[in-house]
This record gives C-alpha cells, structure tokens and sequence, in this order.
C-alpha cells in the first residue's frame, strides 16, 4: 500500500484559500469558467510541470529548476482544487483512498509521473468537454459525474504522489503561490483601475 505523507487539515485550508483566490481573479476574466475550462487550464498547467522537471533533469537538478518545478505543483494543485470546488468535492472525500494502481504509480521515475498526471489531466478534460455536449454530444448519466469525480480525485493523488518524491511541501508552495497571486492581482487592480 501507498503512503501518501500529508496534512488533511491544512490541504483542506488550502482548498478554502484556492476558491477565496479563485474568487479575486474573476476581475481578471471576461467570462465564467465552466468545469470544462477548468479541466483545460489543470491539462495545461500539467504540460508546464513536465516541462519544468524535465528541465530541472536536464540542467543536473540544480536548486534553481527545482524552484520553478515548486511553483507549477502549486499551479497545478491550485487548478485541481478549484475542480475540487467547482464538483462541491472535499479533500475529505479522497483519503484514506486505497487503489494497488498507485503503488506501481508511486515507484516511477519522476518524468513519467509527471507524464502520468498530465494524462489523466487529458482524460479528464475530455470527459467534462462530452459531458458538456462539446464533443460528441451524448446524453450525460449520473456515472460520467462518478467518472469525473473520481478522476480529479486520482490526479491529486498523483500530485501529492509526485509532490512527495520531489520533497516538495505542496502547502508551503501553494502559500507562496497564493502571495505572488495576491501582489499580481493588486497590481492589476492598479493598473486598470478594478475595485
């Protein structure tokens, strides 16, 4: 069995904190996201998290591409808690999550669990873009919902999995991650004048 070493109680602040955040960009947006956009913005932070660790291999894992490998985890953790939110998901909901799938899972090299997340990042998406008749419209059942929540639920494991191997503090990151967004969103304000 896997052991995912982890704080619940403050990955449930976090995910609190995510929607408050989530809530402040909406200034910064033209239109509401439907759970499809969501599911397009985790895939694409996904493919920026392979992107940064296979650099951070190619340049002999120096500190300096570790950092940029810590700010997508919380890009990417950012993108799969408002999933969390927009499915009225709990990270209560996920543990004690027992699947013999993640041992295997849990004993890749770290490119191809990054690989791995991003393609069920992929699979995810494409089951909200059917789900929301974008794709080969379909009649949407009850089991596509059980589908898609228990596919962003896999995706935080094998974040948190990911996170894990790389000792990375997916909270600490995602604090930061909430500071820059913070001074990001202020200057924006200033900017273009929003209150």
């Amino acid at each position: 069995m896997f052991n995912l070493i982890i704080d619940f109680d403050q990955l449930d602040l976090i995910q609190k904190k995510a929607k408050k955040l989530k809530r402040s960009f909406l200034k910064t947006e033209l239109k509401d996201w439907n759970l499809s956009c969501y599911a397009a913005e985790l895939l694409f932070q996904t493919t920026h998290l392979i992107n940064n660790v296979n650099l951070w291999q190619l340049a002999n894992y120096s500190v300096l591409a570790h950092e940029r490998v810590n700010d997508e985890v919380a890009d990417v953790l950012f993108n799969i808690l408002n999933i969390f939110n927009v499915l009225k998901l709990s990270v209560d909901d996920v543990f004690p999550y027992k699947n013999d799938d993640y041992i295997s899972i849990s004993k890749q090299n770290i490119l191809n669990q990054a690989v791995n997340l991003c393609i069920n990042s992929g699979i995810l998406w494409d089951a909200a873009f059917r789900r929301e008749d974008y794709k080969h419209k379909i009649m949407t059942t009850p089991k596509e919902k059980i589908f898609i929540q228990n596919q962003i639920i896999k995706i935080l494991i094998l974040l948190l999995l990911l996170a894990q191997k790389l000792k990375i503090d997916v909270i600490k990151e995602f604090l930061i991650m909430e500071k820059n967004a913070t001074s990001f969103l202020d200057n924006y304000e200033r900017k273009y004048k929003i209150y």
